[in-house]
């Protein structure tokens, strides 16, 4: 389990739940919460103080979801993936978004290389996130769409015979919504 936080704006809170319950009761920061790994605390967190949905949070529990973005009161939660290489076996990695126009919660299972190096990219320039939420929030989806393509130019360049030509074209690239060549 692992949790980040970075905030648009005024002083940082540690992720802890009592100190982002404060920042949602003022109301008056918007932040980026990112959670890897989540365990028992993490769910109680997105339950009890997000009050996110029973339903996206067994979405969560239950990996194996379609990409999809579902509208509740408050909130919209996004299911999307990213891929990458793991030696020779590509493995696609599901990620969860909350947005709100106060907070984004991020939620995945296994390590995002692509969101430690936006966090990184932030660290190295924090004005990145102090312009506003939705750029955040773009910063995100933008990090783990571009991803995949390193992945999909890998495979393309196997020779057509290979079998991963064959899972790129019909596969891959249809489910991450990139057109066949």
């Amino acid at each position: 389990m692992a949790r980040h936080l970075i905030a648009t704006q005024g002083p940082l809170v540690e992720p802890e739940a009592e100190s982002i319950s404060a920042c949602l009761l003022e109301g008056k920061q918007g932040f980026w919460l990112d959670i890897e790994n989540p365990d028992d605390s993490d769910y109680e967190l997105l339950e009890k103080t997000f009050k996110f949905h029973p339903l996206a949070l067994e979405d969560i529990r239950h990996q194996n979801q379609r990409p999809k973005l579902d509208e509740y009161t408050g909130y919209v939660f996004v299911v999307l993936f990213t891929a990458e290489f793991d030696g020779e076996r590509i493995q696609i990695r599901e990620q969860h978004l909350f947005l709100s126009p106060q907070y984004l919660v991020s939620v995945h299972i296994e390590p995002s290389p692509p969101l430690d190096r936006l966090r990184e990219r932030i660290k190295a320039n924090p004005d990145l996130a102090h312009r506003n939420l939705p750029f955040l929030f773009y910063l995100v989806v933008d990090q783990l769409v571009d991803a995949i393509f390193p992945v999909i130019d890998q495979v393309d360049m196997t020779p057509p015979s290979g079998s991963r030509r064959a899972l790129s074209s019909r596969l891959i690239r249809p489910a991450l919504g990139v057109s066949p060549t």
